[in-house]
């Protein structure tokens, strides 16, 4: 099974891991990344560690500790068996964003094609759009829908639901990175790095549900039909703003440090110090090729 050699370059995935731990030690109100389960915990750990620091551990649930700890897209990854594995996070006021930017990142192995909504839910705080006023927020290994292999990523205000889902399927049995980012009025989903669907529709101000759902991995939530998804995850990061595109020449500022979402599928999310704020990138262009 591809690893991370494959497909991300050794120097672009060290300085997202070193930076990231860096902003996460951000006071509060000072906008960080709020989770980060890496998946590393390894072979007899019924928990996946939340390594910011702020205690939003996961627990496997019907999960073998001895068995689904796997070789991932770097270092260990979770092998979800697409019967009734997940993992489970409680619910904590700094994943209700209510109307705040935020970000979520995933890396995904999915074997099997969505189908009846199985092989649908990569991230959820999410129960389903057929029962408004009940959901969150929900990135999305599927179309949303009972088929569709292209990822999508949704919110919920009181009983509306808005979305974007990607132009492109992602490719079943390797390693894929899907994004989700809020920002204001706008939605937006890149997969392998690259923009692949945005929705600008948003109300002004939209105030995200807060109903308490805890965030779960590879299922959707209990109280509906449990749909599961058949695959590997790896290295979930919950930012409590926007990565900015990588399109752009310099990054937004965000809590000292700034952010670049590459557009080259082989970057994913890099957290880079604020030296670049002179528009002076050469540091990070000679450095992550």
């Amino acid at each position: 099974m591809p690893g991370k050699s494959e497909h991300l370059p050794y120097v672009a995935f060290s300085l997202m891991v070193c930076m990231a731990l860096v902003v996460s030690g951000a006071t509060a109100g000072v906008p960080t990344l709020v989770l980060h389960l890496p998946f590393e915990d390894g072979m007899g750990s019924a928990t996946a560690s939340d390594v910011t620091g702020n205690g939003h551990d996961g627990t496997l649930v019907n999960m073998d500790p001895n068995m689904d700890w796997v070789s991932g897209w770097a270092g260990l990854a979770l092998d979800f068996d697409g019967s009734n594995d997940y993992v489970s996070v409680p619910d904590d006021a700094a994943l209700d964003f209510g109307t705040g930017d935020f970000s979520v990142v995933i890396w995904v192995y999915k074997r099997s094609a969505t189908t009846n909504f199985d092989n649908n839910y990569g991230v959820s705080k999410w129960v389903s759009g057929a029962i408004g006023g009940s959901n969150e927020w929900c990135l999305l290994v599927g179309s949303g829908g009972q088929t569709g292999d292209n990822p999508a990523f949704a919110v919920e205000t009181g009983s509306d639901r808005y979305g974007v889902s990607s132009s492109q399927d992602l490719t079943l049995n390797v390693w894929n990175q899907i994004i989700g980012v809020r920002e204001a009025e706008t939605l937006s989903i890149y997969l392998n790095g690259v923009l692949v669907g945005r929705n600008s529709s948003l109300p002004p101000h939209l105030a995200i549900n807060n109903v308490g759902r805890h965030l779960r991995v590879a299922v959707n939530q209990p109280g509906h039909s449990m749909f599961y998804t058949d695959g590997l995850f790896d290295d979930l990061q919950i930012y409590d703003f926007a990565l900015d595109d990588g399109g752009v020449t310099v990054g937004d500022v965000a809590g000292g440090h700034i952010a670049f979402l590459y557009e080259n599928p082989g970057m994913a999310v890099i957290m880079l110090s604020d030296g670049f704020e002179d528009g002076d990138t050469s540091a990070w262009s000679s450095t992550v090729q």
